[in-house]
């Protein structure tokens, strides 16, 4: 037999909540990894040009990773906020 669960708008919105919180925590420490990784092989004192180009481009890529991850967030907790003015009028 199949359980269906209502759950109510607060519920909803506070999980979206808790979940884009996480998220982005994980993410930004992603991006603080590759950051210094990259940074790290950047600045090698390896006679190899190729590593230091990787090192480069990994940096430019979590610049521009933790750019996005920025507006994800901000977008989401738009969204978040309008959901919850939704919940507290009860339209």
């Amino acid at each position: 037999m199949i359980e269906f669960v209502i759950f109510s708008l607060g519920q909803v919105t506070q999980k979206i909540a808790e979940t884009t919180t996480s998220v982005s925590l994980i993410a930004m420490g992603l991006f603080g990894l590759a950051y210094l990784v990259g940074y790290l092989f950047k600045g090698a004192p390896v006679p190899w040009r190729d590593i230091k180009e990787f090192g480069n481009g990994l940096t430019n890529d979590a610049i521009r990773a933790a750019l996005m991850l920025a507006l994800w967030t901000s977008i989401l907790s738009l969204i978040t906020w309008v959901v919850s003015i939704i919940a507290l009028t009860g339209a």
